[in-house]
């Protein structure tokens, strides 16, 4: 039997704040995915049926928007993971999945 890693779905994201031109990010499939790849330094995107979000770091800080329609609705600049991790528990759900 051989084994192999499922390729992850990557997107293009442009100027994110922080971060000018194109930034790939990598597609989360769970909140705790996205967390697990934002710390080991990915840029994460994910969408549901009721918004979409960004996270990734920049200038030091760990950076997230959760929008919809392409409007920001939230969104967190620190230099915590703790905080990161609590944004995702309470906006994650919206999102719809």
């Amino acid at each position: 039997m051989t084994l192999t890693a499922r390729k992850r779905r990557t997107v293009r994201l442009v100027d994110l704040p922080g971060r000018p031109g194109e930034t790939m990010a990598c597609d989360a499939t769970s909140r705790t995915d996205a967390l697990d790849l934002l710390i080991k330094g990915e840029t994460v995107t994910t969408a549901g049926s009721n918004g979409a979000m960004n996270l990734w770091r920049a200038g030091g800080e760990w950076r997230a928007e959760f929008m919809r329609y392409m409007v920001r609705i939230s969104c967190i600049s620190t230099n915590k993971v703790s905080e990161v991790r609590a944004w995702l528990r309470e906006w994650w759900p919206k999102l719809g999945k």
